[in-house]
């Protein structure tokens, strides 16, 4: 799963703030949000209903209200922490994170070119965007990149 790291971000704060009155969500969300930028091994299946979570343990976690192991045990902070659990907060931090991808405008190319242009003079004073632009894609302009390309970039220097 690709992240725009910004957007991402927003999403684990305000998940985060509705559950400041938990400090074991806070922590699980926290951990979740860690997992999820490290974790490549993350699904969501039937229509959202179900995260499959493979982690380095290679244990496979079913999360549908409830989080199980592949052994139909539950994990064992859901054990121990009356349900709560990060593998619980990652789904819901994936659902939150498609939501509002879903509710943001598609940007339009000449507002991404314009929008990477601007965030490069101010993150690289000194690097020539278009010596970058060669040496990463053989290419020296932005508009010879496609949307998906010129949205990578800026996610990647914002």
């Amino acid at each position: 799963m690709t992240l725009n790291q910004v957007q991402f971000a927003q999403v684990v704060e305000t998940a985060k703030a509705a559950a400041a009155s938990s400090p074991a969500w806070v922590r699980a969300i926290t951990k979740a949000a860690d997992v999820l930028l490290s974790n490549p091994y993350v699904e969501l299946m039937d229509n959202g209903d179900v995260l499959m979570v493979s982690e380095t343990s290679s244990q496979i976690y079913t999360v549908n209200g409830k989080c199980e192991g592949e052994d139909g045990q539950p994990c064992k902070g859901y054990q121990y922490n009356k349900g709560v659990c990060y593998h619980r907060a990652l789904k819901q931090l994936v659902i939150r994170y498609r939501e509002a991808e879903a509710a943001q405008p598609a940007a339009s190319r000449e507002s991404l070119i314009a929008d990477i242009k601007t965030t490069w003079r101010a993150k690289y004073p000194t690097d020539n965007l278009a010596d970058e632009l060669m040496r990463r894609f053989r290419r020296n302009q932005l508009e010879m990149l496609s949307v998906d390309f010129l949205t990578a970039i800026r996610a990647a220097i914002a």
